[in-house]
């Protein structure tokens, strides 16, 4: 920004202003060449003015360019640069003065703003832009935040040794040597500890985005919602600035202990956020409620199914589970089925849930789906010119053999293992996989359900 603001002196010498220091400036240093020409020139025991002018100047000849005129001042006229010679031996017209602008303006006429963005942004000297952080809906001190981290300016203890403000670069949190913004953030297993817990899948260390700036740039500019409306890049920054809180709790103050449940903290003030920022909107009552698996009475076997679709390809898979009513699971399947829409998915995984069950000998089975639109499907009159009725009737025909069966809708944090085999399956090749043994990546959310893990979620009261 300085630069840009030194560039303005440079303009204003560039348009031959008569003042007194104009005139100084061209006797001592120009010497009947223009500031442009000059810019590279140093002159032994110059003042702090000049060197400053010469800075801003860097500006100037990266922005501007020449509005042709009759070529007495530039070379555009009179240098072959086309094959058919000097284009000022076909001027048809007068020639005016040359004059020059700068470019992008709509006036050609300087502006620090343009200069500003000229320089630093299109010259490419910055990898991102930030400027979209500005118009974030987020609270201005979380805004400032923001920005800082996302230059990396925020004082972690890595950049704490390099001012000398500490002795140790040491995460305050782990074991990890160095605590840089992108390990705070990123892969600190004490974060990712309670990035777990908001329920949106399971991570280890290593398993994000590689790149710090693309991690940041892809969840920031996200135009998904979660937990009923919530947007997810709200929910996103909110987290990171309770990390960055609690992180500076933990290295300032030694009486700090971390809340019990930090995840439903940051579902909380994102949310009432969100309702200040929507005054004018009609919004339930909402509570956070914590969800878990549920196992059904003895003798029931429980079946939970999930589908799943790529929308860039329109690749569909499915899986589910049967379970007992300990939560001991039964048999693990997943299904490769090409291309489809999303209903289709679920509904699949339905009727292959089914199948399994009424083989393996069961009569009292509960169907858990998280699709609303398939529950609504199979528990509504079949239409005969939908485009799933073969499959919608597959499944109806299937709860209606002679066995006790119903199929239930539940919220997709109490069906955490059949989204991630519908999710995993896109690894296997097409056709029915059954698993005799549970896949090693079930193990942790598999263990969760049968402990009773609870993740939250935002419902209507």
């Amino acid at each position: 920004m300085n630069q840009a603001l030194l560039a303005k002196i440079g303009w204003r010498l560039l348009q031959r202003e008569q003042g007194r220091w104009a005139q100084v400036l061209n006797a001592k240093y120009l010497r009947r060449c223009d500031i442009l020409a000059a810019k590279d020139l140093q002159f032994q025991g110059s003042s702090n003015v000049w060197n400053g002018i010469l800075h801003g100047a860097q500006v100037l000849s990266a922005g501007v360019k020449w509005r042709v005129g009759s070529g007495d001042d530039i070379l555009f006229w009179t240098d072959r640069w086309l094959s058919c010679g000097p284009l000022q031996q076909f001027a048809l017209i007068d020639l005016s003065e040359d004059m020059l602008q700068l470019n992008p303006t709509s006036n050609g006429q300087f502006s620090v703003k343009t200069a500003y963005s000229t320089f630093y942004l299109d010259e490419g000297s910055a990898k991102w832009k930030w400027d979209f952080i500005w118009k974030l809906h987020v609270p201005p001190k979380v805004k400032t935040f923001l920005w800082l981290l996302c230059h990396k300016k925020l004082l972690t203890n890595a950049r704490r040794l390099k001012r000398k403000l500490t002795n140790v670069a040491d995460c305050p949190r782990c074991v990890c040597p160095l605590e840089s913004c992108a390990h705070l953030f990123k892969n600190c297993t004490a974060t990712l500890a309670i990035w777990n817990r908001l329920g949106f899948g399971r991570v280890e260390a290593g398993q994000l985005m590689d790149d710090y700036d693309d991690w940041l740039l892809h969840n920031l500019n996200s135009r998904r919602f979660v937990v009923h409306g919530l947007p997810w890049y709200l929910v996103f920054i909110i987290f990171l600035w309770f990390i960055w809180k609690w992180r500076c709790k933990v290295v300032f103050d030694q009486n700090f202990l971390l809340p019990a449940d930090p995840h439903l903290m940051i579902y909380q003030y994102a949310f009432e956020w969100f309702s200040a920022c929507n005054p004018m909107a009609i919004l339930p009552e909402r509570s956070v409620v914590l969800l878990h698996w549920m196992a059904h009475l003895l003798g029931v076997c429980k079946v939970n199914t999930d589908g799943s679709r790529i929308n860039s390809s329109g690749l569909i898979r499915a899986g589910g589970l049967l379970r007992d009513s300990c939560g001991n699971w039964i048999k693990v399947f997943s299904v490769n089925l090409g291309y489809g829409s999303v209903i289709k998915d679920e509904l699949w995984g339905i009727f292959w849930g089914l199948s399994m069950a009424w083989d393996a000998g069961f009569r009292t089975v509960e169907i858990e789906c998280d699709a609303t639109s398939a529950v609504a499907l199979l528990k509504s009159p079949i239409v005969s010119t939908h485009p799933l009725f073969s499959i919608i009737n597959c499944c109806k025909m299937k709860i209606h053999e002679d066995w006790c069966c119903f199929v239930k809708h539940i919220f997709r944090e109490q069906n955490c293992v059949a989204d991630a085999l519908a999710v995993k399956c896109y690894d296997f090749a097409p056709g029915l996989h059954v698993f005799l043994e549970a896949p090693a990546f079930l193990s942790d959310v598999l263990a969760a359900d049968v402990r009773g893990a609870v993740r939250p979620r935002l419902v209507s009261v």
